[in-house]
């Protein structure tokens, strides 16, 4: 959905996880406090490699790990 500038009515979600599907990875940021510990949690991040603060997976895994933190709830940009 976009947002025009001059509609202040409408405020967008705060995301808990920013996802980016890149073809042959997928990028997961966890924005909030509540990500980071679900992630810390729920993903096996030593078999990740992490960007800052981004982890980045495989495309094999990149879909299903997506519907489960949406499954679990979290608000995704």
């Amino acid at each position: 959905m976009l947002h025009s500038a001059n509609s202040k009515t409408q405020s967008l979600p705060n995301p808990d996880f920013l996802i980016r599907d890149a073809g042959t990875t997928w990028a997961f940021c966890p924005l909030t406090p509540e990500a980071k510990r679900w992630t810390e949690e729920n993903v096996h991040l030593e078999s990740w490699q992490w960007l800052g603060a981004t982890f980045v997976v495989d495309w094999r895994y990149g879909a299903l790990l997506a519907e489960g933190i949406s499954g679990a709830g979290f608000q995704i940009a």
